[in-house]
């Protein structure tokens, strides 16, 4: 009887760490990422799906009017907005490139992020 039962069990753990094993493979293989919207506090970033153009929506909480800069990789302000609560802006013409922006609120930054250009 002791002996049916050790083997059950050991048929039983055998199974769970097989079973986990294929869990971790499954979890290993990476689905592609989509591209995400860039999101802080005070704006959302999202590339547009038909143009080669980022939208920036403004989602302030109080009626402030935010900042907004984008700036290319050597430091130099390309493009400047004031945005209102709930304002969208689409931002196209800018060369492929990775650009980095900045949002400030009465001279206090509210966000910052990356964004690409393709």
């Amino acid at each position: 009887m002791r002996i049916l039962l050790f083997a059950f069990l050991l048929f039983a753990v055998s199974m769970l760490s097989k079973r986990s094993a294929a869990n971790v493979l499954i979890d290993d293989e990476k689905k592609p990422k989509k591209e995400k919207a860039a999101t802080s506090n005070a704006v959302k970033v999202f590339p547009d799906a038909f143009r080669k153009a980022m939208h920036v929506v403004s989602k302030s909480s109080n009626e402030k009017e935010l900042n907004f800069f984008i700036f290319n990789n050597d430091g130099a302000m390309l493009l400047s907005y004031k945005l209102k609560k709930g304002e969208r802006k689409l931002i196209a013409g800018l060369p492929k490139g990775n650009y980095t922006y900045q949002v400030f609120c009465d001279d206090i930054q509210a966000g910052s992020g990356k964004m690409q250009f393709r």
